[in-house]
C-alpha cells in the first residue's frame, strides 16, 4: 500500500556513469545530490502544479532545506555508494527517503504523528477515487501518482502545508539516526492488533465494505478502486480515532509494519 510521502522524492534517478572500479567520494555524491535537488526546486514547475503566494514560498523553502540537510544527503550518499559497490549494482534512490520517514515517525510526539496522518487522509480524500484506489493497491503509475499528489498538495491551506512539511523534514532526519523501530512486546503487539482488527471489522460493516475487507488480506489488488480507496481511508481513519494506551503502539506498528 502506498501511503503518501509528500515531496520527499528528491530524485528519481542518479547518474553515476563512472566505472564500478573507480572510487566515488562521499563528498562528491553529496554535492551531486544537492545540485540535483536545487535544480528541481523550480518555481515555474511549482506554479504549474498550482502553488502560489505563501504556499509557493513554503515549497521553495522546503526544497532549499532538503538541499541543505547534510544528515539526509549524507545518508543517501552512503546508500548510493554501497549500492554501486555491491556485486550487482542497483539504483535505490526512489526507495531511500520514504524509509527514513517511517523510521523517524515513531520517535516523534504522538500529536505530530496524528497531524501527519490527518494531512495524508486529506490528500487521499482529495484524489479521484480511481487514483486513490490505485495508490492503496500500489498499482498506480509513479508519474500519475506524483502528478495527483502535487496537485492535491497545492489545495492544502498554507498553515497545514507548513506544519506538514516541517514534520516530514524532522521525521526524515530522525530516521537517519534511528534505524531500528521501537521494541514492542509480543503480547502488547497482539493485543493492539486484535483491537485494531475488531475496530476495522465493525466500521467496514457500517460502510458496506465487509466483503472487501475480508478479501483485502489476500487479494487487495483484486478489489475495485472504489473498494480499495474506501478501505485505505477507513484504515487511516481508524488509526486516527484510536485513543488510550493502544494509540502509541498502534502508530509504531503502522510505521514499522503497515507500509
Amino acid at each position: 500500500m502506498i501511503f503518501l510521502r509528500l515531496l520527499l522524492v528528491v530524485l528519481l534517478a542518479c547518474p553515476f556513469a563512472a566505472s564500478a572500479q573507480e572510487k566515488v567520494r562521499k563528498s562528491d555524491v553529496v554535492r551531486l545530490l544537492q545540485k540535483l535537488q536545487t535544480e528541481q526546486n523550480n518555481p515555474q514547475a511549482l506554479r504549474a502544479a498550482g502553488f502560489e503566494g505563501e504556499k509557493l514560498k513554503l515549497m521553495l523553502d522546503h526544497g532549499t532545506k532538503l538541499a541543505n540537510n547534510q544528515t539526509i544527503l549524507g545518508h543517501m550518499a552512503d546508500q548510493l555508494i554501497n549500492a554501486r559497490n555491491a556485486p550487482t549494482p542497483t539504483n535505490p534512490v526512489g526507495g531511500l527517503l520514504a524509509p527514513l520517514l517511517d523510521r523517524g515517525m515513531p520517535y516523534m510526539p504522538v500529536s505530530e504523528q496524528i497531524y501527519h496522518m490527518k494531512v495524508e487522509l486529506t490528500v487521499m480524500q482529495a484524489m479521484s477515487t480511481a487514483n486513490c484506489g490505485r495508490s492503496v493497491k500500489d498499482t498506480i503509475a509513479p508519474e500519475v501518482f506524483g502528478r495527483a499528489l502535487v496537485q492535491t498538495m497545492a489545495r492544502l491551506n498554507a498553515p497545514a502545508l507548513k506544519e506538514y512539511l516541517r514534520i516530514v523534514r524532522k521525521a526524515s532526519t530522525l530516521g537517519v539516526s534511528r534505524p531500528n523501530p521501537p521494541r514492542i512486546a509480543d503480547a502488547k503487539r497482539e493485543k493492539v492488533l486484535e483491537g485494531f482488527a475488531s475496530a476495522l471489522e465493525v466500521t467496514a460493516a457500517e460502510k458496506g465494505l465487509s466483503r472487501a475487507y475480508a478479501r483485502s488480506d489476500t487479494d487487495m489488488r483484486g478489489l475495485s478502486n472504489r473498494e480499495a480507496c474506501g478501505l485505505g481511508l477507513l484504515f487511516i481513519e481508524t488509526i486516527i480515532d484510536t485513543k488510550g494506551p493502544n494509540q502509541k503502539p498502534l502508530l509504531q506498528l503502522f510505521w514499522r509494519d503497515f507500509q
